[in-house]
């Protein structure tokens, strides 16, 4: 279901409603730059970005792991409910985003801003859960998505 709603969420995005979630050009100035000073950037291709992210997530990976000792252990000796771990990873994982979204509001990107939002609510929702389950069910331990069940009696 996840996954279905992140592919209507892709073809809404890229075809029927594209102007949407384009950001407005910027008028160019005589010496071929943007009004904010950019130069125009060609794109690249995939194979020319894959490795950039493959370069970018493998710090990432060992800083997270790096990360946890210190949150795990504050939220022992605070005797913290263990959700509060799973809550500062993913304030950390959504600073960038946030922080990307509020400069673009600020500078008056609206645009920007909103594709920011949608992009991130519906890649943390949609593909998160799909990630997570399938590996609980490799682990053969039930996933309860930071919920617990509640417990009713029959008879009372």
């Amino acid at each position: 279901m996840s996954l279905g709603l992140y592919g209507v969420f892709l073809a809404i995005q890229n075809l029927r409603h594209r102007d949407y979630f384009v950001a407005p050009r910027p008028a160019k100035t005589v010496d071929g730059q943007s009004a904010e000073g950019h130069a125009d950037h060609r794109a690249r291709s995939v194979a020319y970005h894959l490795p950039l992210l493959l370069a970018y997530l493998l710090p990432l990976v060992f800083l997270s792991k790096q990360l946890a000792v210190p949150i795990n252990y504050g939220i022992r000796v605070l005797d913290a409910p263990p959700a509060l771990g799973g809550f500062l990873v993913a304030v950390l994982i959504l600073a960038p985003e946030s922080l990307g979204a509020a400069r673009a509001a600020l500078t008056n990107q609206l645009q920007r801003s909103v594709n920011i939002l949608l992009g991130s609510v519906l890649a943390t929702i949609t593909l998160t859960i799909p990630a997570v389950l399938p590996l609980d069910l490799l682990r053969a331990k039930p996933s309860s998505l930071g919920s617990t069940p509640l417990i009713r009696s029959c008879c009372s």
